[in-house]
């Protein structure tokens, strides 16, 4: 297999369902276990930091709680790069995280990013019970669409668009 699969969670676990992305992640590293083309990053926000790690990287999934009020629990969102007029910020956006990685190897990663609806984000709160029961939802979303990529990836065919709910291709 050319490349790697990268998955990366983030948010910040003093924020209640911020640090639902994390989970899922976590999760994920404990269901799939240790194979050497996926890798996994638990972070509290994204940054350049990870241009190293997703360099040649075949597809990138970013996981991240939403405050977004979306009929969608679990949306999953095709990430385009988009480049920003100033690189100077506290918080990097996913498209610009993509725009700086085909910046640095001349090239896109097929790239997700799936958001999970959540309703706590206060100082210090734990996380919903509603946020739990996402993280499992999404966490098993994510594992049937690698496989399907995987096969299609095996099977040398253009991977078929997978539709979940609330996804925009």
């Amino acid at each position: 297999m050319e490349g790697k699969v990268c998955i990366v969670g983030y948010g910040n676990p003093q924020r209640g369902d911020d640090a639902v992305g994390p989970l899922v992640v976590q999760r994920l590293r404990a269901a799939l276990g240790p194979r050497p083309w996926l890798r996994f990053f638990i972070l509290h926000q994204l940054e350049e930091l990870l241009l190293d790690d997703l360099g040649n990287a075949s597809l990138l999934i970013l996981v991240d709680a939403s405050a977004q009020d979306t009929a969608e629990r679990v949306q999953w969102r095709k990430l385009e790069a988009r480049g920003c007029a100033s690189a100077c910020s506290h918080h990097m956006e996913p498209g610009m995280l993509l725009w700086l990685v085909g910046l640095t190897r001349g090239s896109y990663p097929e790239a997700w990013v799936v958001s999970i609806k959540g309703e706590n984000f206060g100082q210090d709160q734990s996380m919903s019970p509603r946020a739990l029961c996402l993280a499992l939802q999404a966490q098993r979303e994510i594992e049937a669409f690698l496989t399907g990529w995987l096969r299609s990836r095996e099977a040398g065919e253009a991977p078929e668009p997978l539709v979940w709910a609330g996804q925009k291709a």
